[in-house]
């Protein structure tokens, strides 16, 4: 092998997207990325398809498009990993499209509609079907600390004026 074959293969860990076990594997860049598992072909990822994902640093993780969901390389040889990611047209391009902002942004306008639609509507009806079940102590309680806090809001200021105690009434 000279020394464009060599870093047209290296070895890396494999995650077919089927079971959780590790393989170690040998992959080989041609056409499309070719990953061997003891010398017998155990899938084929064509370089269009091969897209990034998260991984620590100074290793590069790899799913595809082409693949089961779950299915994931690690690559650590450095050397390999730049010769194909500059292979892969792809590589950084995240699925969905414009349909997915779309749905985004309907689901979010729906969650806010809903919690509008809560606010205006269930809790009310939660609040009148659960206040005849308060007990009387409990109403005297928060009374008197919610008295507490306006006194404490408006200094005591009580409207006991001729005025103030016909706004009241």
């Amino acid at each position: 092998m000279n020394g464009s074959d060599a870093a047209s293969e290296a070895d890396a860990f494999y995650f077919d997207g089927l079971d959780n076990r590790r393989r170690a594997v040998r992959l080989r860049l041609a056409h499309q990325l070719e990953i061997f598992e003891n010398g017998v072909a155990a899938d084929t990822w064509p370089l269009e398809t091969i897209r990034r994902t998260d991984g620590p640093p100074g290793e590069l993780r790899l799913s595809s498009t082409a693949a089961p969901e779950l299915a994931r390389l690690m690559i650590a040889d450095a050397a390999f990993a730049a010769l194909l990611l500059g292979r892969c047209p792809s590589l950084d391009v995240r699925g969905g499209g414009a349909g997915a902002y779309t749905r985004i942004i309907g689901w979010s306008l729906a969650a806010a509609a809903s919690i509008l639609l809560v606010t205006i509507y269930g809790i009310p009806l939660i609040a009148d079907r659960l206040a005849p079940l308060i007990p009387v102590a409990w109403e005297k309680r928060v009374g008197d600390m919610v008295n507490g806090q306006v006194k404490a809001i408006f200094d005591t200021k009580a409207c006991s004026g001729e005025e103030g105690l016909k706004a009241f009434a």
